[in-house]
């Protein structure tokens, strides 16, 4: 069974999932922290506390690394200039301001951290700015946003077909001391889940901050504003509603799926494609 066909057949939300999988393993559960930003902020200026910052204001990966041959439509993760916290670059998951992730079909990819040390004591905490624009229609897991940490492979936090950021960047905060004394890497993952409904402006992620990096890797941004985008209440993502002809589209390529993997019996896949759905 595909990962997405049981995350969709399970009852259980990601994050008692998340949370079960941690408590099973002997890793204290603690949900991550999110807040919404309002205000302009500073540019974050250096490592300190423990800590090191990736601003990506250089115009580069800062020793992340980009792998866009997921899936069968590729990837789309950048280095951009569209939107962002800290002075003027970010990781972008899309084509642009106004633009998409359409590609041609279901695509992924992933941006993997330089390896970093989680102290033992002191600051323990991974955070990160996020604006993000996606689907809103139907359910399960489209465009689905993951952070995981390696090697172990824990999802510590994933979210999906929600609409997006409502048009500000969030700050997210996670407490990695289940992992303190462990030598690690952070994931961020974008799953489409499907061809449908990409055509939204996608993730941007800033201003990413791991608790006891060292030098050697990463350029510290200097002064500068944020240049984020402001939205108001009640915001949705500002592309048209889905035609009645691409909502059955997805609920076609639902059904196929779901045959493909045994879950949904043939007779009920030649009904739905005899009805037009």
């Amino acid at each position: 069974m595909s990962q997405l066909t049981a995350a969709n057949s399970h009852t259980s939300s990601r994050r008692d999932l998340l949370k079960k999988g941690l408590v099973a393993g002997g890793i204290a559960w603690t949900a991550p922290v999110v807040t919404t930003l309002t205000e302009p902020l500073a540019a974050a200026t250096g490592s300190t506390g423990g800590s090191y910052t990736y601003c990506f204001d250089d115009g580069t990966t800062e020793g992340w690394v980009i792998d866009n041959t997921a899936g069968a439509g590729g990837g789309m993760w950048n280095v951009s200039n569209d939107r962002s916290v800290s002075s003027s670059f970010s990781l972008h998951y899309g084509t642009g301001t106004g633009g998409d992730y359409t590609g041609t079909g279901r695509n992924s990819g992933s941006v993997t951290s330089p390896t970093f040390t989680v102290p033992s004591t002191g600051p323990v905490l991974l955070e990160f700015d996020i604006w993000r624009e996606v689907e809103v229609f139907g359910s399960g897991t489209w465009d689905e946003f993951s952070v995981s940490i390696l090697p172990a492979g824990t999802t510590l936090y994933a979210v999906s077909r929600d609409g997006g950021t409502g048009g500000v960047f969030e700050h997210v905060t996670i407490d990695l001391a289940g992992f303190a004394g462990q030598t690690v890497q952070l994931s961020f993952f974008f799953d489409t889940g499907d061809g449908s409904f990409n055509n939204f402006e996608g993730i941007y992620v800033d201003n990413v901050i791991v608790p006891g990096a060292t030098g050697g890797f990463g350029l510290l941004a200097g002064g500068g504003t944020s240049a984020r985008s402001l939205g108001g209440a009640g915001w949705t993502p500002d592309r048209p509603a889905p035609t009645r002809q691409e909502i059955r589209r997805r609920e076609r390529e639902v059904r196929a799926e779901r045959f493909a993997e045994g879950v949904v019996a043939d007779g009920e896949l030649q009904a739905g494609i005899k009805s037009g759905q």
